[in-house]
């Protein structure tokens, strides 16, 4: 059988409920005959100390107690005085042996069932004693048998001029046994279950309704999940608030926000492949035709131009390879090793020294003053990545323009900045230069043979080495590139 959430919760709900409600039933129920039975003996123990201070007009330090032995109808009326029945008239014979004083038993010589008395008077259950606690009046005085799990003894001293002279004893319940006090607490227990089941009543009520609000952005998030599953990218959930469900159904919504713009990019991503691809191949088709067609004489100089279209083609495959192995994480040929950055650097700027030449433009760097600066990276892309960087300094820098190459470093870092001269780009355009195939000016790059991936290229291997790289306007007046890699430590080594 299968339970839901919401029928899980509101059991579990439940059961806490029932077990909460039913142990503080039966605590208070518990606690108040305690308490109750507390009070009454106290307040019996109060009027017993109120006895002991008028029986002892009653001693004589001669004679003792015998003027209250023999008249014990003395202690009758100070029971009275303090609002108490008189104790029973003791029976002509001997007293009967081995009677249990009971609370509901009203003197020591009658023996009544339980649920024929309703109270038993204190004068039954009153002694009074020497002073070593020897019984001289009372029950005590007899011989009886003390149920010590239903019963005990309190003993209030008699003072005679700050002197104990004797004690009156009392046999007091320890919980409540009689039917008056049992029928009060009964009555209460009925209200308090009556209020317990109330309380519960109330209780799953809003539990309910709390668990149906508190499921109802899962329920939502469960529609959402097969809504999206199904293909709807665009389906978002409303819900307000600032809880851990609110954290979770945003997201939920970033999720398939993130899905709908990696499809929107997935979909112009192959539209651009597409259309980079169509444009050479036509090139090609169209001289190929022109060539079998005889329009064209099979010359070298239109060969050349095939030539030139395969090269495109090939570097564009080429490009696209190296990022789908980026994305992939396929590192075969990584092969990361402590590599200093002149030694990357140089044979770089040795040979774009000469081709920059060619537009007259002129290269500043300071490689020889550098200190040995080292990386933990595979120096192969490193070179693939500052020879691009190179690359689009020399495509795209007016001819007598400059470069500039330098480095700098922190404790944990270093920092290669190259920058170049006019032209640059729009200032909303810096961030999009690493996006794939994204072209400031199409016709221009696709005259100087760009693919429009360098850059993309460059991020994603700056980005394999831990390190980052962000394209800022120069001072040159062109753009300036800056790649922050990470410096080797002896742990990487």
């Amino acid at each position: 059988m299968r339970f839901t959430l919401f029928q899980k919760l509101f059991l579990s709900l439940l059961t806490s409920s029932l077990l909460l409600l039913a142990g503080m039933a039966y605590l208070i129920n518990s606690s108040f005959k305690e308490g109750l039975q507390s009070y009454l003996n106290q307040e019996e123990l109060t009027k017993v100390e109120s006895l002991a201070s008028n029986v002892s007009s009653y001693y004589s330090e001669t004679y003792g107690w015998d003027k209250l032995l023999r008249s014990p109808q003395v202690l009758a009326t100070l029971m009275q005085q303090i609002g108490e029945a008189p104790p029973p008239r003791p029976r002509r014979g001997p007293p009967p042996r081995h009677d249990r004083l009971s609370p509901d038993i009203p003197s020591p010589s009658s023996k009544l069932e339980r649920d024929q008395v309703l109270f038993v008077p204190l004068g039954v259950r009153i002694s009074l004693l020497d002073e070593s606690r020897m019984p001289l009046l009372g029950p005590m005085s007899h011989d009886f048998i003390l149920d010590e799990s239903l019963q005990f003894v309190s003993y209030v001293p008699i003072k005679h001029d700050d002197n104990t002279v004797g004690w009156l004893s009392v046999v007091q319940s320890r919980s409540v046994s009689n039917k008056l006090a049992e029928s009060f607490i009964q009555s209460q227990t009925t209200h308090v279950l009556t209020i317990s089941l109330a309380a519960l009543l109330l209780t799953l009520t809003i539990a309910f309704f709390s668990v149906r609000y508190l499921l109802k952005p899962l329920s939502a998030l469960h529609h959402g999940a097969v809504v999206v599953g199904s293909g709807q990218l665009d389906h978002r959930i409303e819900h307000t608030g600032s809880d851990e469900l609110a954290d979770l159904v945003d997201a939920f919504n970033q999720l398939t926000a993130s899905l709908e713009q990696q499809k929107q990019l997935r979909d112009q991503w192959l539209s651009d492949i597409s259309h980079e691809l169509r444009t050479p191949v036509a090139v090609l088709k169209g001289e190929i035709e022109a060539l079998q067609d005889g329009i064209r004489p099979l010359e070298m100089r239109y060969v050349d131009g095939l030539h030139d279209q395969v090269s495109t083609l090939t570097r564009l495959i080429n490009d696209l390879h190296t990022l789908a192995l980026s994305d992939s994480g396929a590192k075969d040929s990584d092969q990361r090793d402590a590599v200093t950055l002149v030694d990357v650097l140089s044979p770089i700027v040795e040979r774009y020294e000469l081709r920059l030449q060619e537009k007259s433009i002129s290269l500043e760097h300071q490689l020889e003053g550098n200190p040995e600066i080292e990386v933990f990276a595979d120096s192969k892309s490193l070179q693939q990545v500052f020879q691009n960087l190179f690359e689009n300094c020399f495509r795209y820098t007016d001819e007598n323009g400059s470069v500039r190459l330098s480095i700098q470093e922190s404790k944990t870092e270093a920092t290669i900045i190259i920058e170049d001269s006019y032209p640059s780009v729009p200032t909303q355009a810096l961030p999009k230069l690493f996006e794939r195939l994204y072209r400031v000016d199409k016709s221009r790059s696709r005259a100087n043979g760009g693919s429009g991936l360098g850059l993309a290229i460059c991020q994603s291997i700056v980005k394999a080495h831990n390190g980052s790289l962000n394209a800022e306007h120069s001072p040159l007046g062109g753009l300036k590139m800056v790649v922050t890699l990470p410096k080797s430590s002896n742990d990487e080594q």
